[in-house]
């Protein structure tokens, strides 16, 4: 059992190095926060109104190349996942986001981010871990035959 476990820690370590990435191969970023359903609509109103409309932005201005966002159902703590997934054409527009995003940001968002009853984020979500990935595969976006 133990060697299963280096062996898919030596993988994964493989699979996500920064050395792996090539400059015509899909990657995104997908991080997972927690949220406390207490505050429901003022988190979903936080990424609604800032995450998601960072990305449509980026996405009409060619920065990415698609972005998705998915919900759990709430658990027995009353918490949900949120699992933020942001796409990009290859690893040199990955390399820029950074760059890229802080002046979408500025434009929708100048006095910051838009939040709802003036709740902080602290109140409603925690990060609870984000990924680098390079795309291997996928149907995402095909239509299907007839």
């Amino acid at each position: 059992m133990k060697m299963q476990s280096k062996n898919l820690l030596l993988m994964m370590t493989f699979l996500l190095s920064p050395i792996q990435m090539t400059s015509g191969q899909e990657m995104a970023t997908i991080d997972i926060v927690k949220v406390n359903a207490r505050y429901e609509k003022e988190a979903m109103y936080f990424y609604n109104e800032n995450w998601k409309e960072f990305r449509k932005l980026a996405l009409q201005k060619g920065v990415i190349s698609g972005f998705e966002i998915h919900r759990t159902v709430v658990d027995s703590t009353n918490h949900f996942q949120l699992v933020l997934i942001t796409r990009y054409r290859d690893s040199a527009y990955f390399a820029k986001s950074e760059e890229n995003f802080r002046p979408i940001m500025k434009s929708v968002s100048p006095n910051g981010p838009k939040m709802l009853n003036n709740v902080e984020r602290k109140e409603f979500l925690e990060y609870m871990a984000g990924y680098e990935t390079m795309m291997l595969g996928s149907n995402h976006g095909r239509k299907k035959k007839k």
